[in-house]
Parts: structure tokens; sequence; C-alpha cells
């Protein structure tokens, strides 16, 4: 990480793509209720000229994550694509093969060079898997080097899927409690 400090915030969005709002095993329209947050942020952080970065599934056939989860978001597929409603030219975008951005080496590459940010807010889905995967990644990673910045995630700004087996409130609740626990702040998008 480069060590020049910015008195900015970094915005990142993390799988608002269409694997997971509107087409493929792990999609849920419910999760299009956070797009409207995401977009004020998002335009906000844009006119302001902080950094926006969307962080997207784009797997390869044989992903190792397809051992957990059924194969979504193909690399190169319509379910891979950025929801064309929070489209902006200003948007950097990544792409990851995990359920933590953190591990990409996309990312990994931008953070090396990446100045710090006063503030790392994380939107997007879900809540449960890669926003506390990344969340409690950046965060652990500011610890371990006694890096004095934020960490927070947008609470109207984040969501998770429904399933017979995932119920979306018991499963975003526990993860929200948990990045709290962490010392993630949890903020609403009006306060930014």
């Amino acid at each position: 990480m480069n060590q020049n400090h910015s008195s900015q915030s970094v915005l990142f969005i993390i799988d608002m793509i269409e694997g997971f709002v509107n087409e493929g095993p792990l999609h849920d329209s419910f999760i299009l209720s956070i797009v409207p947050s995401i977009r004020r942020v998002s335009e906000s952080f844009i006119q302001k000229g902080y950094p926006v970065i969307a962080i997207n599934d784009a797997h390869h056939d044989q992903s190792m994550e397809f051992k957990a989860f059924p194969p979504h978001c193909l690399l190169d597929t319509h379910e891979s694509h950025f929801l064309s409603s929070l489209h902006d030219d200003a948007i950097l975008h990544l792409k990851k093969n995990s359920v933590n951005a953190f591990m990409s080496p996309q990312f990994q590459t931008w953070f090396k060079d990446a100045p710090l940010y006063q503030n790392y807010v994380i939107c997007g889905c879900v809540t449960d898997i890669c926003i506390l995967h990344f969340a409690l990644s950046l965060n652990s990673y500011f610890h371990e080097h006694d890096i004095n910045t934020k960490v927070s995630v947008l609470l109207d700004g984040v969501a998770t899927y429904h399933l017979e087996s995932h119920d979306r409130e018991t499963y975003h609740q526990s993860a929200l409690n948990l990045m709290s626990q962490m010392g993630i702040h949890l903020i609403e998008s009006e306060s930014l």
C-alpha cells in the first residue's frame, strides 16, 4: 500500500451485477431495493472526485467457488455484467473469482498503488458473504499494520438473497452484527 495519505474516501460497489439481481441461481430481485442508495452515493463520490470501484464476480468455468455455490456469474456472460442503472464511465471495474474481493489480483494491484484513504466505504451484495469477507479483510489488514482509517458499510446499500436454506433477514442481520463487533462502521448513505 502506498503510504501517501488522502483526505478522500473510496467507494467499493461489490457484485451489483445481473447474476445477483436479475438472473441466475443466486439472484434475488429484492437486491434492486438498494440500487437508489448506491446510485446516490456513487454519484456524490464521482462529483467530489473520489474513486468509485466496482468489483464483480467473473468466474471461469472450473472455479473452485463452485464447490460451495452453484455455477454463477461466468466471465463474459450476461450474469457478470454490471447493472446498467449504476453505470458511469468514472467507475473503475475489477474482476474477482472468489467471494472475497480483497483476494482479487486486480484489487491487490490497485491497493498496492493506491493512497491511504480516510474512509473505505462498501456497498453491494451479498451482505453475509462477499460484503462480509471484503470488509473483514480490509479491516484486518489495517489492524495488522496499525493503520488508522475507517472501514464502513452502507446499511441502506447492502442486501443478500433469500432461498429456503438461506433466510435473507437472518443472514443479513447476523453479518451486520458481526461486522459491527469487529469495528466496522455501519452507516446510512445520507451520512456521507
